[in-house]
């Protein structure tokens, strides 16, 4: 294939979508991962095509890699499929955590993993859709965000392991983005807290918000130029977050932290 290829996981749903779109407009050739075919409904494209990818079926995944050694190459891997939830600790069940690490942190690196020994020594990238959450501890995301920072900390040592490798590496931390949240198969306590952010939605898109469209700004420009690794925080707000959390001495942080969250609380 003549077109660069890049493979979106989690496309069925806003960021993924988002992405498609904007690396359509590109020229790549997309090879859309989702696990609800009604989120992936838009026009015919020459450029595009859909898998099932439910990233927990070992045969969805068979079908991604069988695609991709089919097609001969891939330039970007998009790795956006995860889950997270508004979950108290002391009340869930333990294979929610279990399920939360094997989608957002197992598998992507299985992938990495798979398609480096497909592709040898073809340069392709890596982008990982990481969060201020693993960064920041956040109550009741606290499984979500340590999945994303065990993630963010091994594409680093997989960079610092093997810097003279092909593959390039970028984190991208976000949140909040100014619309759309996930919609598959929330629990009723995350059913609250999307209620909070419409609700908020309005405050968080002009004073905080990251655009959607932003994203893809930073990754055609980190695709653009000669950097083998790289790590961004997208977002005035998610910025602060993260510069606060460093800086502020840590029983400060925690009270500031803390007075947010019991404006959220249920």
């Amino acid at each position: 294939m003549n077109k660069k290829v890049v493979v979106i996981t989690g496309s069925s749903w806003w960021l993924g979508r988002a992405l498609t779109e904007d690396f359509l407009q590109k020229w790549y050739y997309v090879i859309a991962g989702v696990r609800d075919q009604k989120g992936s409904e838009r026009e015919a494209h020459e450029n595009y095509e859909v898998i099932s990818l439910d990233v927990t079926s070992a045969k969805d995944r068979s079908k991604l890699i069988s695609r991709i050694k089919e097609i001969g190459r891939l330039d970007v891997l998009i790795n956006n499929a995860a889950i997270s939830g508004w979950w108290d600790f002391w009340k869930r069940d333990m294979n929610i955590d279990r399920n939360v690490y094997e989608i957002n942190l197992f598998w992507p690196l299985e992938l990495v993993r798979i398609c480096h020994d497909l592709l040898e020594s073809s340069k392709w990238s890596v982008v990982n859709i990481s969060s201020i959450a693993g960064v920041v501890p956040t109550p009741f995301l606290a499984s979500y965000g340590a999945s994303k920072i065990a993630l963010e900390s091994q594409t680093v040592a997989l960079y610092l392991e093997n810097p003279h490798t092909k593959i390039r590496y970028l984190n991208l931390k976000l949140w909040p983005l100014t619309e759309g949240l996930c919609a598959n198969k929330m629990s009723k306590w995350e059913y609250r807290y999307k209620e909070w952010v419409r609700t908020h939605m309005e405050k968080i898109k002009h004073l905080h918000g990251y655009p959607v469209e932003k994203v893809a700004e930073s990754i055609f420009s980190f695709l653009d130029s000669e950097k083998k690794f790289s790590t961004k925080t997208l977002g005035t707000w998610a910025k602060t977050i993260v510069f606060l959390a460093r800086f502020l001495p840590q029983p400060w942080y925690q009270i500031c932290i803390g007075k947010w969250y019991k404006k959220i609380s249920f």
